[in-house]
Order: structure tokens, then C-alpha cells, then sequence
């Protein structure tokens, strides 16, 4: 077969490379903004006195459903990229659906999918769970084994806020998920999340009893 030169073509490889990334560019400055309109929405849901949130929805010409949905995107935190690495809003809105924080007598167990995922060849997991002590502060650990390197583990000290932080930069942020994240180490497409409702208390105790060779106590992530 012959080589194919740079006259055999009608079209430029070239051109359809720079439409490629263009498209992708816009694909993003459009999560973008609908992250930002989702920040702006939140903020002017706290401002609003009772009666005036739908109001405000009909003058923004927003839908409560898609204020709703932009609201839940923008909180989560995600940067663009990693929304768009999840497959678009649609699938990262299902994503999140995942991603929630358990309930009073369950925990929830984040995986990678599979080994070839996780480009450190090593077992990953992260575990949260709620404390009775504290409504709305949960506890969260993770262990990475690295075959002959042996376990890494790192969990809270106490138990940590679960609310979204609004940052300096207007972006949100969640002690509980960025404890996760900084555990699981591969990205969120990669997650998989196991809610466990049964013999809670002996998945934590199993997690913590590891024997690991070197350990990270996080104090508090509140700070």
C-alpha cells in the first residue's frame, strides 16, 4: 500500500485535528458555565427571602428542575475537566446521585472498577461513614496496597464536616470528598461506590485493623 502524501487528500488532518480541539474547548467553557451559573444560583437561593426563589428562577429564565440540577453540579466541586471526563453534565449529575453521603447505620465503600484502571497497579479503597455523636460529621479512612510495599492507610482522626465549603475562589469544596479523592488517588471516573447497610461497625473495624507499614492520621480537614 502506498504512503499517502500530503496532496492525496481533500481535507487537511490538520484542519479536522484544530475542529477536534476546538470542539473540545467549547465542550468545557460550557460546563464552565453552567458550573457558574450553578455558583450564582446558590448563592442567590441563600439570599432569597421566602416567596422570591421562583420568581427569581422566572426573571433568570431558569426551570426549577435545571436551577436544581446546576446547583447540585456546582456544589459537587468538579472542575470541568473531570465532568467532562465522566461523560458530560447528564452522567456526572448520575455520578453525584452515587456519590452521597450515608445515612445513620450505613457506610459507603469507594472502589476503583477494576485493576487496569488504577495506573499504580495497587488496591484502593476509601470508606465513609457518619458518627452518632455528631449529626452532619462523618468519619473517613482509606488503605492503598502496593504488593511488596505493603498498605498505606489514612483516616480522620475525628469526625469532619460534611457540608460544601464555598472557597475564596468561588468554587465549592467538601472536607468528606476531598479526603476521599486525596485516598483513591485515581480519578473520579474511576470510582465505584458500594453503600454498605449490614455489619457496618465490622467494615470499619476491618479497615482500621490493617497492618500497614506506614499511616497518615488527618486531624481535621476543616481548617
Amino acid at each position: 500500500m502506498s504512503r499517502l502524501s500530503s496532496n492525496s487528500l481533500s481535507v487537511s488532518a490538520e484542519a479536522i485535528r484544530g475542529l477536534l480541539a476546538e470542539s473540545e474547548a467549547l465542550a468545557l467553557e460550557s460546563i464552565d458555565k453552567a458550573i457558574e451559573a450553578g455558583r450564582l444560583l446558590t448563592i442567590a437561593r441563600d439570599e432569597c427571602a421566602h416567596g422570591q426563589w421562583l420568581p427569581f428562577l422566572k426573571r433568570a429564565g431558569v426551570a426549577e428542575r435545571q436551577a436544581q440540577r446546576m446547583m447540585q453540579l456546582a456544589r459537587s466541586g468538579l472542575k470541568s475537566d473531570t465532568v467532562s471526563d465522566l461523560g458530560g453534565i447528564k452522567s456526572t449529575l448520575k455520578f453525584l446521585s452515587e456519590r452521597r453521603l450515608p445515612k445513620q447505620g450505613e457506610a459507603l465503600s469507594v472502589t476503583c472498577h477494576s485493576a487496569e484502571a488504577n495506573p499504580f497497579r495497587s488496591e484502593l479503597a476509601a470508606f465513609v461513614w457518619p458518627t452518632d455523636e455528631h449529626p452532619g460529621h462523618y468519619f473517613v479512612a482509606g488503605s492503598r496496597s502496593s504488593g511488596a510495599d505493603g498498605t498505606s492507610v489514612l483516616y480522620t482522626k475525628r469526625a469532619i464536616s460534611g457540608e460544601d465549603i464555598l472557597c475564596g475562589d468561588g468554587r465549592f469544596m467538601n472536607p468528606v470528598w476531598a479526603l476521599v479523592e486525596r485516598s483513591m488517588v485515581v480519578p473520579p471516573s474511576n470510582w465505584h461506590f458500594y453503600p454498605e447497610r449490614e455489619g457496618v461497625s465490622d467494615v470499619i473495624a476491618s479497615i482500621l485493623a490493617v497492618e500497614h507499614d506506614r499511616c497518615i492520621v488527618v486531624a481535621d480537614l476543616n481548617t
